[in-house]
């Protein structure tokens, strides 16, 4: 009870820096809720497409020909073309490889690799009529048939206009993922803040001594610190989605909902491993706030929660794949376009939610042989 008791007094005490970021997170809160207009209409608006293509064939003209019919083609400079991604000024990238359509005729499966604004119903649009034109191409790309009775039998099927109704409302959650991407910054500020804070008070020769002439072992004590952080992060984790239902509502009680909040809880649990890391080592509360600072603000730039992953650049991806924030922000992306929950599209969740937690395992093991070295060496 001595070590408890304690705890909360050390709570009570920071307790507006606690309000101050629960206010930032409702204000932003506010602000992408806003954005979150669902209805059932749909207008096909034509998207604005860049392309990089490196071949000319009649297979590819006739791919290009169909792209011109129902979208924007934008010319843009080939250095540009993240930046115009990024400022909305197209919707979709693609990039059509060399020899594309010979690979293609002969069964070798070429990529067309492409980028895309994540939450852009343009972006989804041009992606749906693209992979209508790919899919009747494998659909009629049979043994030695020609390139132009191949072309001639798409287009002849693409003649044929089908009108698109919704029935339902699909689950894609890409306000709430853009939300849950920004809670890297806050839950991790928090979080850290909070548990560095109270784990530095306990450092303090005042209450190191109470502590020492408790009936309660060292050992003891630890454990139960342990349990008060955990219990601290829970408690932030539950915050954070309940303002998520208040203001998404049903949004959040739909299965991409629900592998959210799994999955927002797997990387709470990583950021009690950081925090309890800097508050047993760190006593400094300058320093200790500038650590907070410099990993929250630094994951977040880097790893995708203020600007999408798909505009980040590849050097910048390789180097946030050294922090949790990436995975953690790489599987929400991937929540929220799951159509199917099937093993093959859980997958991929699953282990980034496992490597979410081995980041944890890992700081958790750093703390303990920090410990262990400072007890031999006193």
């Amino acid at each position: 009870m001595i070590v408890f008791s304690t705890f909360l007094k050390i709570i009570k005490k920071y307790y507006g820096l606690i309000l101050l970021y629960l206010v930032i997170f409702t204000i932003f809160s506010v602000i992408f809720a806003s954005t979150n207009k669902q209805n059932n209409v749909f207008t096909a608006k034509k998207p604005n497409i860049a392309i990089v293509n490196m071949e000319d064939s009649p297979l590819m003209k006739s791919f290009l020909t169909y792209i011109k019919k129902n979208s924007n083609i934008v010319e843009i400079a080939k250095e540009d073309l993240k930046d115009a991604l990024f400022n909305r000024k197209v919707d979709l990238i693609l990039n059509i490889p060399d020899n594309f359509s010979n690979d293609f005729l002969n069964n070798k499966n070429p990529e067309i690799k492409f980028e895309r604004v994540p939450d852009s119903y343009s972006s989804t649009y041009a992606l749906m009529y693209l992979n209508r034109y790919l899919n009747l191409a494998n659909l009629y790309n049979i043994n030695n048939i020609s390139e132009e009775k191949l072309i001639g039998y798409i287009e002849k099927d693409l003649k044929e206009e089908s009108e698109v109704v919704f029935i339902q409302k699909a689950e894609n959650n890409y306000t709430a993922n853009y939300l849950y991407n920004f809670s890297n910054y806050s839950v991790m500020a928090m979080t850290i803040m909070i548990l560095s804070l109270v784990m530095s008070s306990f450092k303090k020769e005042v209450i190191k001594k109470r502590n020492m002439i408790s009936p309660i072992s060292y050992k003891k004590q630890n454990r139960q610190l342990f349990v008060f952080n955990l219990i601290i992060t829970l408690a932030v984790w539950l915050i954070f989605i309940i303002m998520g239902i208040f203001f998404f509502k049903t949004a959040m009680f739909n299965r991409q909902g629900l592998l959210l909040i799994l999955n927002l809880l797997v990387f709470c649990l990583t950021v009690l491993s950081i925090g309890f890391l800097i508050g047993n080592h760190i006593q400094n509360k300058e320093v200790m706030g500038a650590i907070n600072n410099v990993i929250t603000l630094g994951t977040s730039f880097i790893c995708g929660a203020f600007v999408p992953q798909e505009i980040l650049g590849e050097s910048v991806l390789r180097i946030a794949k050294i922090f949790p924030s990436y995975w953690f922000i790489k599987n929400n992306d991937l929540i929220v376009i799951l159509t199917n929950y099937n093993i093959d599209n859980l997958k991929p969740i699953i282990i980034n939610m496992g490597i979410v937690l081995l980041f944890g395992l890992l700081f958790y093991i750093i703390n303990l042989i920090i410990l262990r070295l400072k007890l031999k060496a006193k």
